[in-house]
This record gives structure tokens, sequence and C-alpha cells, in this order.
């Protein structure tokens, strides 16, 4: 039988000094969210906040998750070490940091602040943007559906 294992992350933007949100690239350039597995006894969000500490430096204490809103994302997927099929579920939050922020990517290659109605700029020596990533580019999407 297939496992299922659940990812909570969170689409972080600061508005000063532009409103961007917060991509991280891993060491093959291609595009992600600060996100992980959850723990035992974890909700949703302390996993969210928990991830984007370890994987940037920002902590929970300076964010403000927007309460009522979730994207989810499920797709089929391969355990890396075992190669085991599993089922993944991404919950994704949205927050808000008081900018400018120091971000510490100490678990991927390199980050950018990406602003919300301007191209994505390309991280140094790839091609990959956010927009190939589904769980990026369906939180991003959803979110924008709620503020109109």
């Amino acid at each position: 039988m297939k496992r299922e294992t659940v990812s909570c992350g969170v689409l972080l933007f600061q508005e000063s000094p532009r409103r961007a949100f917060l991509v991280l690239y891993r060491d093959d350039g291609s595009p992600d969210l600060p996100k992980g597995r959850k723990e035992k006894g974890e909700s949703d969000e302390e996993t969210a906040l928990r991830e984007l500490l370890e994987e940037t430096g920002i902590p929970p204490s300076r964010v403000r998750l927007t309460q009522g809103f979730v994207y989810e994302n499920s797709y089929p997927t391969k355990v890396k070490k075992s190669g085991d099929a599993v089922k993944k579920t991404v919950r994704v939050f949205h927050g808000v940091v008081d900018g400018p922020v120091v971000v510490d990517v100490s678990d991927h290659a390199d980050y950018a602040w990406v602003p919300v109605r301007e191209p994505e700029p390309p991280l140094r020596g790839h091609e990959h943007t956010f927009r190939e990533n589904p769980t990026i580019l369906g939180a991003l999407r959803a979110w924008e559906d709620q503020e109109r």
C-alpha cells in the first residue's frame, strides 16, 4: 500500500522595500518554498514556521500567518532513499514579514525575493523559474484569487 507524507511550508511575502515573495533554489537550480515534513505532535502551522526558521533563519515571531488561507497540493512521488512510492501532500500557508529581512539559506543554494508583478530573476547559471513548480505557482495563484 502506498504511504502518505505531509509537508508544510510558507509562501512568504515582504512588503518593503518592495512587495515580493521568497523563492529558495536547490543545488540543481530548481525552485522551492521553505517547507518540510511534519514532526509528531506538531500542527501544520507549527511545522511551516519551524521549517521557515530552519531553512531561512527567519524566526516565527517576525511572521504573521494569514488566518484562513492554506493551499494544498498532493502528488505521487518516491522516497529518495528507498525509492518507495508515496503520496505527498504539501500544505502552504501565506505569511508576511516586515522587510527588509536577512535570509540564511544554509539548506539551499540561493534565494530570491520575487516581485509579484515582475518577471522572476534567473538564478545564476540555471534556467529554472518558480513557474515550473506546481506547488509554488498554485499557492501564488490561490493567494492572488483570495486577494481579489
